[in-house]
């Protein structure tokens, strides 16, 4: 992370920054933005007519009849603070307003990236999810800022430009002794941006240590309540938070430090400056008591300008580097599948000396694979745990690409994705449960489909869920989770016949595989499961992944997978007169089934 980037670099990713934040934006917020750059000459000139109004008020206190000319110069200055007035009560509006519109973009973009980033990058890729999280939590206000800074930056310059061109005129050398205070101040908002950068990345770990911990007491309460383990979460929860805050103080207390010191050396150069500009009024009768208010404030003024400036700069710089962030995960390498609504008319699947390794892994989790499955047949999956079964069937559903071999649909390579996901329809270990209406926990599973109300209610009923979704007042209608105004949910069993109804209502798919969805059941009722689904995929082809053998008596094929290829294939007869892998599994579980 600590990477060195070059000057190039660095302004193309300015100028991205930039561009992205006024992509943002509205005409209306871009116009009050160029408004704010103009509005530095604006608060010169009231500095000036401030100065002017005092000349005048000295003078009528002399006797002078300059009273129309007080009066107008009042008039002045009260218009100028209402435009000033107005123009931050906008200000105030539309940095709200584009904060927003800023959350909206970035979630967008990053749910879209979520959609078309290959899988790896979210399985096996613990950077990315980093970097991804710390965008959503950090880079969408940041870039909201971004058009801010330029504003100031822009703003400050105009302004510094008109005082250092009024104060020239007064005395050059106040000029210069103002200038070179301010410079401590650059190297401060330089430094403290990197180090702030660098330490909300690395914090990441411990904010997630600790909603971790927060989660557990309100997701898992029961059984913390049940061991009594509140003391122990909330122990290592505040653990999280004290190392969080003596980090953050840390990086707080060296800074105030060094703030306080470059506030020191600015506070003395005003005052030299104010010593100069005295002496001056008493050598030169020409000048009035207004020159030296005018010094005294355009003093605070070049100050506060330039650390605006300063500060908006080292502001930008930092804001910009979380955006780098973001390009980095834009450009990663994404699934190239256009969108398609076609399906195969059969799938006859071939997989040739397939192999394939995660990244970050020396050993592949699928090994020179050979493997045939017809249309129409009936499969078991099975294996131990990290014997390769859930690669298989990720890279069968095309989730993965293999890194050697081929895979084969009806004797020709794979050319089109998402026909092929068209033509299956699956359910993982860890599938979802939607927090929304029942029927649309079902309707997900084919969202191209074409459908009636008696579409659901026929998958619901495949799988008996629908005996229970008829006792509920508004039956399929009915919404689920903590979305919903009953905190309505499932039990275990209801949750997965509600998914097999999901997997069911593809109706097209020529294939339908479950990866385990049943591990959390008894070894008994997940082999009743199986077997009741055994008939309902009749002329499909159908897989069944799992590490318990409940239902390969009644299968036509079962592929043992043993260190990421097929060890043993055949049906149940076979294997256990061939006395190998299978034939061990089968003996060791043989008494959950009797």
């Amino acid at each position: 992370m600590n990477e060195k980037t070059g000057l190039r670099d660095k302004l193309s990713l300015l100028w991205k920054a930039l561009l992205l934040s006024f992509r943002m934006k509205s005409k209306v917020s871009i116009c009050i933005s160029v408004i704010g750059m103009l509005l530095g000459l604006f608060t010169l000139w009231s500095n000036i007519l401030n100065a002017d109004l005092i000349n005048r008020i000295t003078g009528l206190i002399q006797g002078e009849d300059v009273l129309r000319q007080a009066l107008f110069t009042l008039l002045c200055i009260v218009l100028i603070e209402v435009l000033l007035l107005v123009y931050n009560m906008l200000k105030s509006y539309f940095v709200q307003y584009d904060s927003m519109r800023a959350d909206e973009y970035i979630h967008d973009t990053t749910y879209d990236i979520l959609s078309r980033t290959k899988y790896e990058n979210i399985e096996n890729n613990s950077n990315f999810m980093q970097k991804l999280d710390f965008i959503n939590n950090q880079g969408w206000w940041r870039i909201a800022q971004l058009t801010v800074f330029v504003q100031n930056i822009v703003s400050a310059v105009i302004s510094l430009a008109g005082i250092f061109v009024t104060l020239f005129y007064i005395n050059p050398l106040i000029v210069l002794i103002l200038f070179l205070s301010c410079l401590p101040g650059l190297w401060i908002s330089k430094k403290y941006g990197n180090e702030a950068y660098f330490y909300e990345l690395y914090s990441m770990r411990e904010k997630w240590y600790i909603d971790y911990h927060a989660g557990l007491i309100t997701g898992f309460n029961k059984e913390i309540r049940f061991f009594n383990l509140f003391g122990y979460i909330k122990n290592e929860w505040k653990t999280g938070v004290e190392l969080l805050i003596k980090k953050r103080s840390g990086l707080t207390r060296k800074f105030t430090f060094y703030r306080i010191a470059a506030d020191l050396i600015k506070n003395i150069a005003i005052v030299v400056s104010l010593y100069i500009v005295a002496v001056q009024i008493m050598e030169n009768s020409a000048l009035e008591v207004g020159t030296f208010v005018l010094v005294l404030t355009l003093a605070s003024n070049i100050q506060t300008n330039m650390w605006t400036l300063l500060w908006s700069l080292g502001e930008f710089n930092t804001h910009s580097v979380y955006i780098k962030d973001f390009y980095a995960i834009r450009e990663l390498e994404c699934e190239n599948h256009p969108e398609s609504n076609e399906t195969y008319d059969k799938l006859n699947i071939e997989f040739r000396n397939v192999s394939f390794t995660y990244k970050g892994t020396a050993e592949c989790a699928i090994r020179n694979l050979n493997v045939t499955l017809r249309q129409g047949e009936k499969i078991a999956v099975v294996g131990e745990n990290g014997s390769g079964k859930t690669t298989f069937i990720k890279l069968l559903s095309g989730i993965y690409d293999c890194d050697e071999g081929e895979i084969l649909i009806n004797g020709e390579p794979v050319k089109d994705i998402a026909k092929l996901r068209n033509s299956i329809s699956v359910i993982f270990q860890d599938y979802a449960k939607y927090r929304t209406y029942i029927k649309e926990n079902i309707t997900v599973g084919d969202v191209n489909r074409t459908y009636t109300d008696d579409d659901i209610r026929d998958a619901a009923r495949q799988t008996d869920i629908d005996s229970y979704i008829e006792t509920l007042d508004d039956k399929y209608d009915t919404k689920l989770g903590c979305f919903s105004d009953s905190y309505l949910d499932l039990s275990g069993g209801q949750w997965q016949k509600l998914a097999l109804s999901r997997l069911l209502f593809k109706n097209d798919a020529k294939m339908m595989i479950l990866d385990e969805p049943t591990a959390s059941l008894d070894p008994l009722a997940e082999a009743d499961i199986y077997a009741n689904f055994f008939h309902l995929t009749k002329d499909k082809t159908a897989l069944f992944i799992s590490h318990r053998l409940g239902i390969t008596k009644v299968v036509d094929r079962i592929l043992v997978f043993r260190d990421g290829t097929v060890a043993e294939q055949g049906t149940h007869d076979e294997l256990i007169a061939a006395n190998g892998v299978y034939a061990d599994m089968y003996k060791s579980q043989a008494q959950w089934y009797k």
